[in-house]
C-alpha cells in the first residue's frame, strides 16, 4: 500500500471513529503479502491515536511473517495491540467478553 494510501485510510479511520463513539476498530491484512517498518509504524501511529480518542484497534489476517517483522519495530514493543487470525475471532471474543 502507498504511504498516500496510508495516510487516506488512516485519517478516515480517525475521523470515522471520532465522530461515530466506535470502541474498536477491527483492520484486516489478510490481503496483504507483507508488512514492512513502514506500514508497521503507521499502524502503530493510528493505534496511538485511537488510544487518544478512547478507541482500540485490533488487527486480523496477521501472519506468522508479519508478526516477525512487528517485533522487530522499535515501538511496537510499547503497544498493546491485540490480534488474530480472522475478523471472526475477534468478533467472537469481543462478543463472549464482559465489557
Amino acid at each position: 500500500m502507498s504511504e498516500d494510501r496510508f495516510q487516506t485510510v488512516f485519517r478516515k479511520a480517525a475521523n470515522y471513529v471520532a465522530h461515530n463513539y466506535v470502541h474498536t476498530l477491527i483492520i484486516d491484512l489478510s490481503g496483504l503479502t507483507s508488512l514492512g517498518d513502514y506500514e508497521m509504524e503507521e499502524v502503530i501511529k493510528l493505534q496511538s491515536i485511537l488510544s487518544l480518542l478512547r478507541a482500540e484497534m485490533q488487527l486480523s489476517g496477521v501472519t506468522p511473517e508479519m508478526a516477525m517483522q512487528a517485533v522487530n519495530v522499535q515501538d511496537y514493543r510499547r503497544t498493546n495491540i491485540q490480534s488474530a487470525t480472522s475478523v471472526k475471532e475477534i468478533l467472537t471474543r469481543l462478543l463472549t467478553c464482559d465489557h
